[in-house]
């Protein structure tokens, strides 16, 4: 077969992670079938083939873009291919042959509302449009769906009515050498610089407002009744953390607002270094994760990878990926935040137990297996 992947993301974010492990499994993997890699221009000159069966095709066409739409489809049909995985929702409308589609979560489904973009009203209104149109367009006519977990297959058939047996799960992998920093000099300490003087609780995402922070907020208020501690929220500098660190100032006065603290904010390009996130995951209390929706709930295995006990959400994908290598709460609740969070801040028993599992529960997802499970469906159309 003549097998193209939609790649444009490549090596940039969640969904650019997704396609660079998916192509370098499948490179491992697939002697038999032909590849074609669709890449914008910088993952052009990112990617490196190391198979002779793959071949990388420029398509630098700006997603969600009308370019997208008008001429991606063009290069696909050019390449005359027998399949096409799409693995982003964002596929071309006048495509017409065969293709699958990956689709990570619905969180825009599930949380509509123009507090999620930084556009005006207008604009957000078609934003939407657009969106509502692609995606119910690329789930129908999907020969398959991939979904990265049961949580977003569930999602996908309540929301757009999809017989349950047209979606495939394919869980996403893990970098298994995450925790595994090289190179580190000096010492294991978080610098001074940060304002870290005490134990902390850490949140390593970003800021969207489904992520939960103005909630865990206000269980961090109840937290600092019983415990000295402090809250680290790790996120790269953007118009949403930048109103979640609002947020949070608004919610604890000025005086306790300051045992907060944002790392990305005191660095000049709004990023952390590898080496000093290795040092916070490090020297964290533990790990917590209040987030509303995910599709995949990579943050809980990154923290177990590092050997954190994680308290987290009970709700969406994070019973069904953290396993009982989580202790859960209400995400809804700040005290029942609150109360789970100081529980297993006292209980040492409980956290070496939750590290334990932690570690067993990352050997579940490799991806490896998901290029394998992505192959099957390949084979099976």
């Amino acid at each position: 077969m003549r097998i193209g992947i939609d790649a444009r993301f490549y090596g940039v974010g969640g969904i650019g992670r997704y396609q660079s492990n998916l192509i370098r499994e499948l490179e491992k993997l697939d002697k038999e079938n032909d590849y074609f890699i669709f890449l914008n221009s910088e993952g052009f000159e990112k990617y490196k083939c190391e198979n002779p069966r793959f071949k990388k095709v420029e398509a630098d066409f700006k997603p969600y873009s009308f370019s997208e739409q008008l001429f991606f489809p063009i290069t696909l049909y050019k390449n005359k291919l027998d399949l096409v995985h799409f693995t982003h929702f964002n596929l071309p409308l006048l495509y017409l042959r065969p293709y699958v589609v990956t689709i990570h979560d619905l969180i825009m489904s599930e949380f509509p509302t123009q507090k999620t973009s930084t556009r005006g009203a207008i604009v957000f209104f078609f934003k939407r449009l657009g969106y509502e149109l692609t995606i119910r367009w690329a789930i129908k006519f999907a020969k398959k769906v991939l979904a990265v977990s049961n949580a977003t297959k569930e999602d996908i058939v309540k929301n757009f009515k999809t017989a349950s047996e047209k979606i495939v799960v394919t869980y996403e992998g893990l970098d298994v050498d995450l925790s595994k920093t090289k190179d580190l000099t000096g010492s294991e300490e978080i610098p001074k610089e940060y304002g870290i003087s005490k134990p902390y609780l850490l949140y390593v995402s970003s800021m969207y407002p489904h992520k939960n922070v103005a909630r865990l907020a206000e269980a961090f208020k109840i937290i600092k009744k019983d415990k000295d501690i402090q809250l680290v929220l790790v996120g790269k500098v953007s118009y949403f953390s930048k109103r979640a660190r609002n947020e949070v100032k608004e919610i604890l006065g000025e005086d306790l607002s300051k045992e907060v603290i944002f790392p990305n904010f005191q660095r000049d390009d709004g990023y952390l270094p590898d080496e000093d996130l290795y040092y916070f995951y490090k020297n964290a209390a533990l790990y917590v994760f209040p987030s509303l929706k995910e599709g995949f709930g990579l943050p809980l295995l990154e923290a177990m990878t590092h050997r954190l006990p994680v308290c987290a959400s009970n709700i969406s994908c994070m019973p069904e990926i953290g396993g009982e290598a989580v202790y859960y709460f209400n995400p809804y609740d700040p005290k029942d935040m609150a109360e789970k969070i100081i529980g297993l801040l006292g209980d040492e028993k409980l956290q070496k137990s939750l590290v334990e599992k932690g570690l067993n529960q990352t050997k579940k997802f490799s991806w490896e297996k998901m290029a394998r499970e992505t192959l099957a469906q390949y084979h099976a159309l």
